[in-house]
């Protein structure tokens, strides 16, 4: 009988740990979707309202990897939404960070329109101006320019 008591104990304390787990696993399907370029599950998964930020089982958000597979309607749906443009992965890289990296003028627009910092910096003191600098493209650091970029930000490892 104790065995009893004490078995059910358990299982109404653990009880909302293990759905709280189940459903934080559950809400990273739009994230494995978006990883895949899945955009039919995306959809289906919008329309179910997930939530939108929550990451992967590797911690990457879905905007994440739609901006890195440069896939600027999905941007589009995933920021109406309400992902956060802002978000950044376990790395610390940003949506934005992404778009740089690609050189996507697009995307960096439509990032910095949803509310994107111009002037986010990785852990290392490297600025999204850096990056896109870096990467080449005229028209990216165009944008970044438009919307505020500091170009005297200075990477700390070489000041």
């Amino acid at each position: 009988m104790r065995r009893r008591v004490v078995g059910f104990g358990v299982c109404v304390a653990w009880g909302p740990v293990l759905a709280t787990v189940a459903g934080a696993q559950a809400d990273g399907r739009l994230a494995e979707a978006a990883m895949k370029g899945d955009t039919a599950a995306m959809a289906g998964l919008l329309r179910q309202t997930v939530d939108v930020n929550a990451p992967g089982r590797d911690g990457t958000p879905a905007l994440h990897w739609v901006v890195r597979g440069d896939d600027l309607a999905s941007v589009e749906r995933l920021i109406r939404a309400g992902a956060d443009v802002n978000a950044a992965n376990r790395y610390g890289v940003t949506p934005l960070r992404l778009a740089c990296i690609n050189g996507n003028a697009a995307i960096v627009r439509r990032l910095l329109d949803a509310g994107a910092d111009p002037n986010a910096s990785d852990r290392s003191g490297e600025t999204v101006l850096m990056t896109a600098a870096r990467t080449g493209n005229p028209e990216a650091l165009g944008v970044l320019l438009e919307r505020g970029a500091n170009v005297d930000a200075r990477d700390p490892e070489f000041q």
